[in-house]
């Protein structure tokens, strides 16, 4: 539906990609060979060291 809208406004943008979104749940549950790390802290930590900004994200809402 967001996607429908925003290529709705008749302006020309760049392409944009996206992911399916249903794997996100297997993040948590995906662990290391330690057993106690998941995925989803592997990813958080990436984040932090190379992109903190993408941090704020959930203060835009």
């Amino acid at each position: 539906t967001i996607g429908n809208y925003m290529n709705s406004s008749g302006k020309t943008y760049e392409p944009i990609y996206g992911f399916d979104i249903s794997f996100l749940p297997k993040l948590h549950s995906t662990k290391a060979n330690d057993g106690k790390r998941t995925l989803l802290h592997f990813i958080l930590q990436e984040i932090e060291k190379d992109h903190p900004d993408l941090l704020q994200f959930g203060d835009e809402f």
